[in-house]
C-alpha cells in the first residue's frame, strides 16, 4: 500500500494546482510517458480516442481543457490508497461527481490515469 502520509501530499498539491488553473504546476505530477483515459480527451481531442499520452499530449490536453472551463475548480470529497494506486474523488465547478484513478510510480508521479464522471450531473 502507499503510504497514507505520500499519497495525502499528492493529493493537496494537485487539487492545489488544478484549483490554481497553474498548467505547468499539474503536470509537474506526471511522467514524460503518462498515459490518461477521459470521455472529455475523446471531445476535445477527437483523433485521441479518449486517451493521451505523453506529457506534451496531456499538456495540450489540460490546456485546451483549461481554455474553454474558465471557472474550473474542484471539491475534494476522498482520497483513496491502494497498493500502488489512489483515487481522487472530487466535485467540479458544475457539480458534477468525478473521481480520478492514478497509478503513481516509485518516483511519485503518476504514469497512468483514468478519470470518471457521473452521468446523471455530466
Amino acid at each position: 500500500m502507499l503510504d497514507p502520509t505520500r499519497a495525502q501530499a499528492f493529493s493537496d498539491e494537485w487539487y492545489a494546482a488544478w484549483n490554481a488553473r497553474d498548467l505547468e504546476r499539474v503536470l509537474a505530477h506526471w511522467a514524460e510517458d503518462a498515459v490518461f483515459t477521459s470521455p472529455l480527451a475523446a471531445k476535445l481531442i477527437p483523433e485521441s480516442g479518449g486517451t493521451v499520452t505523453g506529457k506534451d499530449a496531456l499538456r495540450e490536453y489540460w490546456r485546451r481543457g483549461l481554455e474553454l472551463n474558465p471557472d474550473l475548480h474542484f471539491e475534494p470529497r476522498a482520497l483513496l490508497v491502494g497498493d500502488e494506486s489512489i483515487v481522487l474523488s472530487y466535485t467540479n465547478h458544475r457539480g458534477q461527481e468525478c473521481a480520478e484513478l492514478l497509478v503513481l510510480g516509485d518516483d511519485g508521479l503518476a504514469h497512468r490515469g483514468i478519470a470518471h464522471y457521473d452521468v446523471e450531473t455530466g
